[in-house]
């Protein structure tokens, strides 16, 4: 190897001591256009007497210690994993972009569209603290722009969202279709169960949203539901859904707020394993422990620490013969305090790979249960407004300048707003910090409310769950 290769990689390594051989060698190729395998990085960094550890770094990411000038852009990026909005650019206007690769492309529709949005030129931009770091860049590709801005104005792309407004239709309920010929249903957010189509809107999730999420219950072959309503003994409901599930899953169907349905999802998942959650305050009765009592183990979550017991539990309906048998996952979050949450599955074994999956998704379930509750009992006392998501996506979007990329970010803006009540990114300084499989974007000036309804709606960065603190 050239020593003139060697001193670039030495200098990028020390440039960015967080990064890993893998991810040198991905900013090699983006920024310098030098393809160099990780092998290659570490035996060049071993000559230098620079050693990293191997594999990929799971704590930490280029974001790490970052401050963002434009940090609440990034609730931009959260909010199009509800719909994918940035996807759908890409793929319709890579024609007009075709010396750039898909994933290129798609970082610059950000860079410009996240430009546009708090104006100025771009050129003047991009020397905003962590400004590139939004659209995934190591550095400005001055070269790239150039070309992406002139055939901008050359062609003037023009592109229909009809796509994007059949992905952002509101689904209220999916519908279970079990093995045993019974059914089932929950909520979009797969929050709780039904016993018919739910029409609380705040339950309600774009299209495009319940298509991923099921997507990973399906890969899983594990089916989280946040919690049962069940007051005293465990609903009759609850243990129907079960035993259902139990039997497995023959096919889902997404339906509207009319109990309509918008698509049919064919799985024959055979036996999969569930976790439904529950809160111990009001589920008490009807519950027997079927083996002794055993200590609390201790966890380790992103989050923090948490402190769990499984404990084989019969539960029995006030009258009736109905019963269950599943193991009850009592959760605490200190020492000497009775549990506030607990989790119902069917399985014995790898707990903590079901209780990480299940923390990961609903991390603040016991907060969550009481509003949601609040939510239930408000709908029933007053409407109020619905949301109406596919009114911010007009038919079709024309890009003829640099400026007019403004109108993406604007769309965002506008379903965030809708769902969260937060009016303006701009001028939103934070601090972003990734890890393995998930992100925390600290901005001090939003409001608490916003942070607690972000937090709740389960968006992503990519393959990262957002949280915002």
């Amino acid at each position: 190897m050239k020593a003139g290769l060697k001193n670039i990689i030495l200098r990028e390594a020390k440039k960015n001591p967080h990064l890993g051989v893998r991810d040198i060698s991905k900013l090699l190729k983006e920024k310098h256009k030098i393809d160099v395998s990780k092998s290659a990085v570490s035996v060049a960094l071993r000559s230098k007497g620079v050693s990293l550890a191997r594999g990929r770094k799971k704590h930490i990411t280029f974001y790490q210690g970052k401050t963002i000038q434009d940090c609440g852009l990034l609730l931009l990026k959260a909010v199009d994993s509800q719909i994918g909005l940035y996807d759908i650019l890409k793929d319709e206007l890579h024609a007009y972009f075709s010396n750039l690769s898909a994933q290129a492309l798609k970082k610059f529709l950000m860079m410009f569209s996240f430009s546009a949005y708090i104006g100025g030129k771009i050129e003047e931009n991009q020397k905003r603290p962590g400004f590139l770091k939004l659209s995934e860049l190591f550095s400005y590709p001055a070269r790239n722009v150039k070309y992406f801005s002139s055939q901008t104005t050359d062609y003037k792309p023009s592109i229909s969202l009809g796509e994007v407004k059949e992905r952002i239709k509101l689904v209220s309920t999916i519908k279970f279709y079990f093995q045993n010929n019974s059914t089932g249903f929950c909520d979009a957010k797969l929050t709780t169960l039904w016993d018919g189509a739910c029409n609380i809107d705040d339950f309600f999730m774009p299209l495009h949203y319940v298509r991923e999420r099921l997507k990973k219950f399906i890969k899983d072959k594990t089916v989280i539901i946040g919690y049962t309503k069940s007051f005293d003994y465990l609903s009759a409901l609850t243990i129907k859904f079960i035993d259902g599930i139990s039997s497995g899953i023959e096919r889902l169907e997404l339906l509207d707020e009319k109990g309509k349905l918008i698509e049919k999802i064919e799985c024959s998942l055979s036996s999969p394993a569930f976790a439904i959650g529950y809160y111990p305050r009001i589920l008490s009765k009807g519950a027997s422990f079927l083996e002794k009592e055993k200590r609390f183990k201790r966890f380790s979550l992103s989050e923090g620490e948490i402190l769990y017991m499984p404990m084989l539990t019969r539960f029995s309906q006030l009258k009736g013969p109905q019963a269950v048998i599943l193991n009850n996952i009592l959760i605490k979050t200190r020492e000497k305090m009775l549990p506030n949450w607990a989790v119902l599955t069917d399985k014995k074994t790898n707990l903590n790979y079901l209780i990480e999956k299940y923390m990961f998704i609903w991390p603040y379930m016991e907060k969550s249960f009481l509003s949601d509750m609040k939510r239930i009992e408000n709908f029933f006392l007053d409407k109020g407004q619905k949301r109406n998501l596919i009114r911010h996506i007009p038919d079709i979007l024309n890009f003829e300048k640099e400026e007019d990329y403004r109108q993406i970010a604007d769309i965002l803006a506008a379903i965030f707003k809708e769902q969260f009540k937060e009016p303006d990114f701009k001028g939103n300084a934070g601090r972003y910090t990734a890890g393995k499989n998930f992100c925390k974007i600290v901005i001090k000036n939003l409001p608490l409310e916003t942070k607690k309804e972000v937090n709740n709606a389960c968006l992503y960065i990519g393959d990262k769950r957002v949280f915002l603190v």
